[in-house]
Parts: structure tokens; C-alpha cells; sequence
């Protein structure tokens, strides 16, 4: 189904097809993880419940599920933080080698 002449420049390709490829293997791949967010506090809350109710704490099933939700919201903010902090410091440092120092001016990489 390959068609040679898109690298002679002689056919155009598709691109509506190669999206629409794409986004259908992205969307199946992200499936388990989807589910996974969806199902786990699911479990966490109704699993401490049935614990709860054994040990005479009835309330352990929202305490537990509440903790788990503020933990990955933290998490969630502290990953958040460092990837915007490292991400600014990658953009510097390339910008720095660019200017010449570390041999920037003979390896361009834009």
C-alpha cells in the first residue's frame, strides 16, 4: 500500500489517512490507562468500606478514597512543577550551547 512517488515528490500522500491511522492506535493504546483512573478509586473506596465495616469504622472507605484523591492531586501538582521547571532549564541550556559556548555554533539543532 506504499506509494513510491511521495518520495519523488510526483504524488501528494494522505494525510487524512495517516491521521485517522494515528489517532485510532493512540486512542486503543490509551484504553487500560483510562480505565485504570476510572476503576482504581472505584475499588480503593468499596474495598476500605468492607474493611471498615469489619473492624466497626464505617466511614474507612471515604476516609481512605479521600486520601488517595488529595495524594494524586499533590502529585499530580508536584510532577506538574518539575517538568515545567526542567523543561524551562532544557530550553536554556539549549539556548546557551546555541550561542556559541560548548561549541554551539558548529551543531545547530534548528
Amino acid at each position: 500500500d506504499e506509494n513510491p512517488d511521495i518520495m519523488t515528490y510526483k504524488a501528494k500522500p494522505d494525510y487524512e489517512r495517516c491521521v485517522a491511522l494515528v489517532t485510532s492506535a493512540a486512542l486503543r493504546e490509551m484504553r487500560f490507562p483510562g480505565l485504570v483512573c476510572v476503576v482504581t478509586p472505584v475499588l480503593v473506596g468499596l474495598v476500605f468500606r468492607y474493611v471498615g465495616e469489619y473492624n466497626n469504622k464505617p466511614l474507612l472507605g471515604a476516609e481512605v478514597l479521600a486520601a488517595y484523591l488529595m495524594f494524586g492531586t499533590v502529585t499530580g501538582i508536584l510532577m506538574a512543577l518539575f517538568l515545567d521547571t526542567a523543561g524551562g532549564a532544557w530550553d536554556n541550556a539549549k539556548k546557551y550551547i546555541e550561542l556559541g559556548h560548548f561549541g554551539g555554533k558548529k551543531f545547530r539543532s534548528t
